[in-house]
């Protein structure tokens, strides 16, 4: 396991909070992420959604570390991360799945457990959706599932997965400002406003034209999987879904139907969240987490 940041800019950092990075000859590049809390207490893998980074779980890693160990990662294409660019990692779901398989492994042997030690998923939007394929495929890697406005039940408005399949990034990269940014993930917390240095640490990566226009084709590729939300079944795990009521990107009232067709062991809605219930509504994200983990 190295710790050595990337010799571009590094991603604002945090006290209470690590850096790392796990080295993958696989991608080429290494994983990077964020950790904290005690790695002999069960772990807590925590994953970010569209256009977004592990920053994205500011408002609750410091509470949920104070119980569980916390593996934070950036997704193939955001954040800090490298990775993207192997030819191992097109911007599929089911191959960010496998990566996300093969960093769980490398954060296993780097704290000396066995490879397939089972953890928490607990994910939101484009990680949901990849934290699902992953426990449909590699259950025995998985304790349990808790999927926070999961992109595979998102709204697909007529026409979107059309502009990030095929929208140039050289012209998406025009928009990657401080106001800019607003179009994308951040303008859909409810919580804290970003301060300057966290709003640049979003903006920087995205200027990179290969990332940005891996970011959008991996959004189509969401997108795609949200028309196919009948095909959703129910994985071996206990199962718990989280959405905020004033959540406008996904289908908030299809949330009792969806919460059937996975067999759910428990649905919570937040009356007071937009769609990231982490920055939205810290504390309550919070008491739902530790309360559903508490009865698995």
């Amino acid at each position: 396991m190295s710790r050595d940041l990337p010799k571009r800019r590094a991603p604002k950092e945090y006290p209470l909070i690590e850096s790392v990075e796990f080295d993958s000859t696989k991608y080429q590049a290494p994983f990077y992420c964020r950790t904290a809390g005690d790695p002999a207490t069960p772990t807590l893998v925590l994953m970010h959604g569209h256009m977004a980074n592990s920053t994205a779980f500011r408002r609750v890693w410091g509470r949920l570390a104070t119980r569980y160990h916390l593996l934070i990662p950036d997704l193939p294409g955001h954040g800090a991360d490298r990775s993207f660019r192997s030819l191992n990692l097109p911007a599929k779901i089911d191959a960010v799945a496998d990566w996300l398989f093969d960093l769980l492994v490398a954060n296993n042997l780097a704290l000396g457990r066995p490879a397939n030690h089972p953890v928490h998923l607990v994910a939101h939007s484009l990680g949901a959706s990849v934290a699902y394929e992953v426990a449909r495929r590699a259950p025995q890697h998985v304790l349990s599932l808790t999927l926070v406005s999961p992109g595979f039940c998102a709204h697909v408005p007529p026409g979107a997965k059309k502009v990030l399949e095929y929208l140039p990034a050289p012209l998406a990269r025009l928009g990657m400002t401080r106001c800019g940014l607003r179009l994308v993930e951040p303008l859909r917390w409810e919580g804290w406003r970003m301060e300057d240095d966290e709003l640049d640490a979003y903006i920087d990566p995205f200027k990179d034209v290969d990332r940005l226009e891996y970011a959008l084709r991996l959004g189509a590729d969401l997108l795609r999987e949200a028309e196919r939300g009948d095909a959703i079944a129910p994985v071996s795990h206990p199962t718990h879904l989280i959405f905020g009521a004033r959540d406008n990107v996904v289908a908030v009232d299809q949330a009792d139907a969806i919460a059937d067709r996975l067999q759910a062991t428990r649905l919570d809605i937040i009356p007071t969240s937009g769609h990231s219930p982490p920055e939205d509504c810290p504390a309550e994200f919070c008491d739902l987490l530790f309360d559903f983990l508490a009865h698995q």
